[in-house]
């Protein structure tokens, strides 16, 4: 459970930088244009 906690913290953290939005924003609209093409 430990180990649980800890890794949602990490994932929680990636979510708060920049360098993630920008990531999670470029692979949203590229499956949007394979989506849609």
């Amino acid at each position: 459970m430990i180990v649980f906690w800890r890794r949602s913290y990490i994932i929680w953290q990636s979510l708060r930088s920049p360098k993630f939005v920008v990531t999670c924003k470029s692979v949203q609209s590229h499956w949007r244009t394979w989506h849609y093409n």
